[in-house]
């Protein structure tokens, strides 16, 4: 290969990179697609020695759309609040490491939805409820199995469902 026609070719793949200016300490403005809304969101991340340490998104209406941090400084440990675009809370969450240790979602009318709890032995716990604030499920899991009980209600609080399981399996 010639080294004008190499010359080119990497000038070329080079341009076709998208570089982004990282502060060392401040502020980088940006506009990112978001899957959860839906929308373009407006991001003002923060760092601190070149460190990403708070990421704000903003809905077209100005409210807040998300709020991440790290916590306490460690960068393996974000603390995560999504809002409805009217203001209400819309999911709080808790994940270290990648993984996720705790969440809590709500309807867009404040009412809780969702609330999950990872705690020891890789065992989790689930509760959901309906729209109309009355419990419609709560269940165990480990490794991402049904394990232990597993009760669901209907929309007026009758119990439909009341089984036991065992590594996925029912028992009961």
């Amino acid at each position: 290969m010639k080294p004008v026609l190499l010359l080119a070719i990497i000038l070329l793949v080079d341009a076709c990179k998208v570089y982004r200016r990282i502060p060392e300490n401040g502020i980088a403005y940006s506009k990112r697609y978001n899957f959860v809304f839906r929308s373009v969101l407006d991001v003002e991340d923060y760092f601190v020695n070149g460190r990403l340490k708070r990421s704000v998104a903003y809905h077209a209406n100005g409210n807040i759309a998300i709020d991440m941090r790290s916590s306490g400084g460690n960068s393996d440990t974000m603390w995560t609040v999504y809002f409805h675009p009217n203001g209400q809370k819309m999911r709080e969450m808790l994940s270290v490491f990648d993984t996720l240790r705790w969440e809590n979602d709500w309807y867009d009318d404040g009412m809780q939805r969702l609330s999950f709890a990872h705690g020891a032995n890789d065992r989790q716990t689930v509760r959901r409820w309906h729209a109309n604030g009355i419990k419609s499920e709560e269940s165990e899991w480990q490794g991402n199995m049904r394990h232990g009980k597993f009760i669901e209600w209907d929309l007026n609080g009758r119990r439909i469902r009341n089984e036991m399981y065992r590594n996925g399996v029912k028992i009961k």
